[in-house]
């Protein structure tokens, strides 16, 4: 049986499966246990088919060192659930990071997704033995490699094949509205960064051409409902969490993705999820950090305009009106198909370690 461990909610994890439709392609016990922390419901462990999840609340804004009682409750649980297993998959760094003790015991996947403490020295030499031990480890984008050891990486791309199948089906196709109409601005993903956020929808907030939505939950997400609650603004729309089965029908109303962060945390390095749903829906891309491998240009493979800070709303608004529909259409669809390339060979990656069993690296 191989086992998939997660330190979120599982429905945070876009991922998850291009794993799963591997292994039930051939036919392979699997379990996936996460660890869900920002829990609505009675703490507890629920199990339903594949998937176990252990809910029990942490407050994410904790200092690290405080939250670390939690995290010894979750391994014990781990080293339980895990007895039936003999390879497992590890989705993020801490995931791995916790069960280190246990990595000479099973084969595995090393999948990481985000920075966290590379740093630091121990931390370092821990991912680096962790690397070095799994039968490969996939990044989400390319700049990961200036902040890890020098070894070999295979590019596991952030989206969903649901999202190309939801797309093609409801004929999402770029439509550019007329000059002078209200844009429909979204952000989804994890509400967090309150300040930057703050920032963005005081200027926003003062300009009629824009409507601006945001979707999802996050460690600050009571702040900034608090805040905009408080403000009564009319053009900002705080929505809550969303299932990203309906993610859909938001993104069908969007002129608009925003990925627009704070140039700290390590964000630079990461390639956002709405990157990929830009290309997918054929959305333009609002950002200021890296997508992929563009980190120095400001057409974003001419999907998208990278724009410092929202001082600046005019040159988004008639940024947006510039668009060529044909070339815009063309840039989506020919990033998404070499995107789709390359994840055929991590597919086949997994399709091996399943096989093979995972007797040496890739």
């Amino acid at each position: 049986m191989i086992g998939i461990i997660y330190i979120q909610d599982i429905k945070n994890c876009p991922f998850l499966s291009k794993y799963t439709k591997v292994f039930e392609e051939n036919n392979i016990d699997y379990k996936i246990i996460y660890w869900n922390r920002n829990v609505n419901k009675e703490n507890g462990i629920y199990r339903k088919g594949n998937f176990v999840e252990y809910s029990f609340y942490q407050d994410i804004r904790k200092p690290k060192l405080k939250k670390i009682f939690g995290f010894l409750k979750y391994k014990m649980f781990l080293n339980k659930e895990l007895k039936e297993c003999d390879k497992l998959v590890f989705l993020t760094t801490l995931s791995a990071f916790l069960m280190f003790d246990k990595i000479n015991k099973y084969k595995y996947i090393f999948d990481f997704r985000d920075p966290s403490f590379e740093q630091n020295s121990l931390f370092k030499k821990m991912i680096d033995k962790i690397i070095k031990k799994s039968y490969f480890t996939c990044i989400s984008s390319k700049a990961f490699k200036k902040i890890l050891p020098k070894r070999k990486y295979m590019l596991a791309h952030n989206f969903r094949y649901e999202d190309i199948i939801q797309a093609k089906e409801n004929g999402y196709c770029f439509k550019k509205k007329d000059y002078g109409e209200k844009l429909v601005v979204t952000y989804h993903g994890a509400i967090r960064e309150f300040e930057h956020i703050k920032k963005q929808i005081i200027l926003l907030s003062q300009d009629e051409r824009f409507e601006v939505y945001y979707y999802g939950y996050g460690s600050e997400y009571e702040s900034l409902k608090l805040f905009i609650d408080s403000n009564n603004f009319q053009n900002i729309h705080l929505m809550g969490e969303y299932n990203n089965n309906d993610k859909y029908k938001f993104l069908q109303k969007t002129d608009i993705i925003n990925n627009h962060y704070p140039l700290c945390n390590n964000y630079d390095l990461c390639t956002s999820n709405k990157f990929y749903d830009s290309l997918i829906y054929q959305i333009p891309l609002l950002s200021n950090v890296g997508c992929i491998d563009d980190l120095e240009s400001n057409k974003l493979f001419g999907i998208g305009l990278k724009l410092n800070t929202f001082d600046d709303l005019d040159t988004l608004y008639e940024w947006y009106f510039g668009i060529e529909t044909n070339n815009f259409i063309d840039n989506c669809e020919k990033k998404l198909n070499k995107i789709l390339d390359d994840d055929k060979e991590y597919l086949n990656s997994i399709r091996k370690f399943v096989e093979y069993g995972g007797e040496k690296n890739v």
